[in-house]
């Protein structure tokens, strides 16, 4: 994680790495909330019917990181797997070949994409020394990210993929021959050129590049930084940014705003949102603008077309997600699109108030199912952590207790709050123009 953190700020990319506990933390509730299983381990196992039909869906699962870096969510994401088929086994007597089950999970289940070819290298070799045994392929691929200057040509990296991953591979082919400038399919043994991503995946788990697009003068850096900073000329920085500009920003803003309304007309929102996202108001059109968010709320967005009805998104955003302006159409997203299940804040002053590495930005970490019609029922747990986890097994111990709606574990504060209060008059306002993170921590 390191070694890596040094080769991205050498580039200029605006990467981050999970911290280890963070990362097992978010894929145990993300996986545990995917199957269903959200309850302490034992209890919520036993719950389960269909023992079979569970351990089947475990196998056929497909779980990707479109900014893999290090591989340390996918990581997370097959333990978390793995640990409830030895769960399973261990509390129901099944006879599970555990080695089989992991081998297909990596061959077939886990993929993984990152700009950075030395980093989804890492994350293959990561996935490997975690398999239970000898697997035969990968499905880790890097995606070019800059401006290929004899081919006339800017690449995106994964937001390409909002275009169409098909014309990914085939583009990438013909202008690159699937050279290292272009798209790769990572291995062991090197790399080969072929691209392949299933049309939808059951979880999508990520830490996204946060850096704005606005540029930093740095003294570590000549020139400005901001982003796309790796690229030392500005003319084709520029061209990049125009890209994203005209590619992707544009049609992400659009969609998203569609979204906003046609979630103002269904739901009973209060006139002050509807006149927000309406843009009736001329104080608040900067509520309807993305440029400040950056590449973060691109691959929400990202993740919100990839996704499965009825999967998983979980990500580590910042904490921005919350109140910024500019993620308001964002936070209309998930209000819209996904049950909310999960979003947890630190205010551990001791150990920081971030989940990633080098880093002291404060962030949150948020689950969210997708869902194509809302229950009444459903409820968000708002968890403000007093202290953060500092090991995996400390982490996943965590897990189970916030599953099992412990609220006494390490003295964090949780609040469960029902969809039907968030969109009462009060609880929304907060919720969608960012005070619910305030509130929650005036009212303990």
């Amino acid at each position: 994680m390191r070694l890596l953190a040094i080769i991205a700020v050498r580039k200029g990319f605006a990467t981050f790495y999970t911290q280890i506990p963070a990362a097992y933390l978010l894929a145990t509730l993300a996986v545990r909330s995917l199957l269903g299983l959200e309850d302490e381990i034992k209890r919520a196992i036993d719950r389960v019917s269909e023992l079979e039909e569970l351990i089947r869906r475990i196998r056929e699962i497909k779980v990707t990181d479109f900014a893999c870096g290090n591989g340390t969510l996918l990581t997370a994401s097959y333990s978390a797997l793995m640990n409830v088929l030895t769960a399973l086994k261990h509390y129901k007597g099944l006879d599970i070949n555990l080695d089989e089950i992991g081998k297909a999970v990596i061959e077939e289940g886990v993929y993984g994409v990152d700009a950075l070819k030395y980093a989804a290298q890492v994350t293959a070799i990561n996935l490997a020394l975690i398999s239970p045994g000898n697997i035969t392929k990968e499905n880790i691929h890097t995606i070019y990210l800059g401006y290929i200057t004899g081919k006339n040509q800017p690449w995106l990296g994964s937001l390409e993929l909002l275009n169409n991953s098909k014309r990914v591979g085939g583009i990438l082919s013909f202008i690159e021959g699937y050279k290292i400038e272009g798209i790769e399919k990572v291995s062991l043994e090197g790399s080969e050129g072929s691209f392949e991503l299933p049309e939808k995946f059951d979880l999508v788990i990520m830490n996204p590049p946060f850096t704005r697009a606005t540029g930093r003068v740095s003294e570590e850096f000549s020139g400005r930084r901001g982003l796309f900073g790796f690229i030392s000329e500005e003319k084709y920085r520029k061209k990049l940014l125009d890209q994203l500009d005209d590619e992707v920003r544009k049609d992400v803003r659009e969609d998203l705003r569609d979204i906003a309304r046609d979630f103002a007309r269904r739901e009973n929102l209060p006139d002050i949102i509807k006149e927000i996202i309406n843009g009736t108001r001329d104080e608040f059109k900067r509520y309807l603008n993305i440029g400040q968010a950056g590449e973060g709320l691109l691959f929400l967005y990202l993740a919100y077309k990839y996704v499965k009805p009825g999967g998983v998104i979980a990500f580590v955003l910042p904490r921005n997600v919350l109140s910024g302006v500019s993620w308001f159409l964002a936070r209309a997203l998930l209000a819209s699109k996904f049950h909310v299940k999960y979003v947890i804040v630190s205010s551990d002053t001791e150990n920081g108030y971030n989940f990633s590495e080098g880093t002291s930005l404060s962030e949150a970490l948020i689950v969210a199912k997708r869902v194509d019609e809302h229950e009444p029922s459903e409820e968000t747990k708002f968890i403000i952590l007093t202290k953060k986890p500092k090991s995996a097994i400390d982490a996943m111990v965590l897990a189970d207790k916030l599953l099992a709606n412990n609220a006494t574990y390490y003295g964090d504060l949780i609040r469960t709050v029902p969809r039907s209060a968030l969109l009462n008059t009060t609880y929304l306002i907060q919720l969608l123009t960012g005070i619910f993170t305030q509130y929650l921590i005036m009212n303990y």
